[in-house]
């Protein structure tokens, strides 16, 4: 073979791995950019609902069913259902006493 065929060769071949090199970061950087936004909504309907929470149980008068609705006015599209002793309200735990009185609220997923 001639040093122009095998030269010939070699780049195309590099031509095609750089290619794929491209392809590859730019779908990785679409599916991590993706994660992100799919994060940040979650982490901002939390936010939202622990701020109508905090906010409903500042007025004094808050009763049990008060502070789901605020949160679950805060995002709607939610059901609320109870399991191990809190009221779950989309991304927010909400844990009451016997007498109904607000004791904590807990996020769906513990930050890092």
């Amino acid at each position: 073979m001639k040093r122009s065929t095998i030269a010939i060769i070699g780049l195309s071949v590099l031509l095609v791995a750089s290619n794929l090199f491209w392809v590859y970061v730019v779908l990785d950087g679409g599916v991590s950019y993706t994660y992100l936004q799919s994060s940040y909504d979650n982490a901002r309907g939390t936010a939202l609902q622990a701020i109508a929470v905090a906010g409903e149980v500042a007025r004094g008068a808050a009763t049990r069913q008060s502070v789901i609705d605020a949160a679950a006015q805060a995002q709607p599209g939610v059901d609320p259902f109870e399991k191990e002793g809190f009221v779950w309200v989309g991304d927010i735990g909400l844990r009451f006493n016997e007498a109904g009185e607000f004791v904590e609220a807990r996020p769906a997923v513990e930050p890092f």
